[in-house]
């Protein structure tokens, strides 16, 4: 497992090439920020980076797990979006309370490790 780091507004198309470089599989990408849905007419996927959206149509993680806003929660694939090259990613918001600080349930999903 290969982890980085940056700051939560980072701009991906500055982070995919030297962030990524070399990987040949991402299974699960962790992100505080979701990536960018014009399909999604909510404020969550309006605050979404238009540059991890692109990193995600590159990359084709197995999983993106992410955060960042309250206003919604669960699991999406990438069947219920128009997106540029075919991917088969599931898409996790894992905020932990809403706005309202109420809390959620836990999300707890199985990922095979091949060794």
């Amino acid at each position: 497992m290969t982890g980085y780091d940056s700051d939560a507004q980072s701009d991906w198309s500055t982070l995919t090439k030297p962030v990524l470089k070399g990987e040949k599989k991402v299974d699960i990408l962790m992100t505080h920020q979701p990536p960018y849905f014009k399909e999604i007419s909510n404020r969550f996927f309006r605050r979404g980076s238009k540059s991890l959206r692109e990193a995600i149509e590159t990359v084709k993680p197995t999983i993106n797990l992410f955060g960042h806003n309250h206003d919604i929660y669960g699991v999406k694939y990438s069947s219920d979006y128009d997106l540029k090259n075919q991917i088969d990613t599931t898409f996790i918001s894992a905020c932990s309370l809403d706005s309202h600080e109420n809390a959620r349930k836990v999300i707890v999903f199985d990922y095979p490790i091949n060794k």
